[in-house]
């Protein structure tokens, strides 16, 4: 499949994915923590297919991955905690035009790429602009100067995770599928780790268990591999990692056509936006 049908599974995916924790309602650290061991189980449960890699800056790589997500997840649960949870808007243009600086800067390669065809180039540039643009006035978010700083760390580290993935993906051999899934593995198990080592060790700290947190952290496990592997595929397959970040500006997209045409309640999501993003998001996924 192109690139940009995984980009596009991907970010229906992460839009569902919040969706089904508001649904269950439960404390977002105990999904974090479930969703993510039953995540790094369900991997396990394809150890015969993966591919481990020889080359130890992958498990480096997927490692420092697995510390990023805890680390967003922790400052995701402040904000949330300030009622400053809609920071999409303001995170993402940070990580994609970081994403294409970093891959700019450090694959030199990238500008005949860029200069062979300068006018898809342009369109595909203009189409990022345009959704970065629209998506400010999509739906109220907390664009205030606190939320700003406090989101570009993890804009920033996001974006650098994703070039250095797509530079040592590059370069190792083997099947793309099987490398992919072991790195989710290995990020997966990073993450529980991290939060189980701080239950232990922050005495106030309870990570609680039930059947219905069973059976939500496993959905949303399952959801999560689903839709890593979707982004990380189309990042393999771009010819800029920013590309495939930029079809996450649809989450909200996602939402408000969820809302209004299937649970048929309002959504103060702007329809006009919305068909402007989608129309950027075909132009970037022509030109590429």
């Amino acid at each position: 499949m192109p690139w940009y049908v995984y980009s596009l599974l991907a970010s229906i995916l992460f839009a569902i994915i919040p969706l089904q924790k508001r649904k269950f309602n439960h404390s977002p650290k105990d999904i974090v923590f479930w969703s993510s061991l039953f995540a790094f189980a369900l991997t396990l449960a394809l150890f015969p297919l993966l591919e481990f890699p020889e080359m130890e800056v992958f498990y480096v790589m997927a490692i420092f991955t697995g510390f990023s997500g805890v680390f967003g997840g922790v400052l995701q649960f402040k904000l949330a905690e300030k009622h400053m949870g809609r920071t999409l808007q303001v995170q993402l243009p940070v990580q994609i035009l970081s994403c294409f600086t970093f891959y700019c800067f450090l694959q030199p390669e990238y500008y005949n790429a860029l200069f062979s065809n300068p006018y898809s180039s342009f369109a595909a540039g203009i189409s990022i602009l345009l959704l970065i643009l629209s998506s400010q006035f999509l739906r109220k978010s907390d664009n205030t100067l606190i939320g700003f700083l406090t989101v570009v760390p993890i804009g920033l580290l996001f974006a650098f995770i994703m070039v250095y993935y797509k530079l040592v993906m590059d370069v190792i051999p083997g099947n793309v599928s099987n490398i992919i899934l072991a790195y989710i593995m290995v990020h997966y198990f990073t993450v529980s780790v991290c939060f189980f080592v701080e239950n232990l060790i922050n005495k106030d700290s309870v990570i609680n268990i039930s059947e219905k947190i069973t059976s939500s952290s496993l959905l949303i496990a399952v959801l999560s591999v689903f839709a890593y592997y979707f982004l990380f595929t189309s990042v393999y397959y771009a010819s800029n990692p920013a590309y495939p970040i930029a079809f996450n500006m649809l989450i909200p997209v996602w939402i408000k056509l969820y809302n209004t045409g299937f649970l048929k309640k309002a959504d103060e999501a702007s329809l006009k936006i919305s068909v402007i993003m989608l129309l950027a998001i075909c132009i970037l996924a022509v030109s590429g």
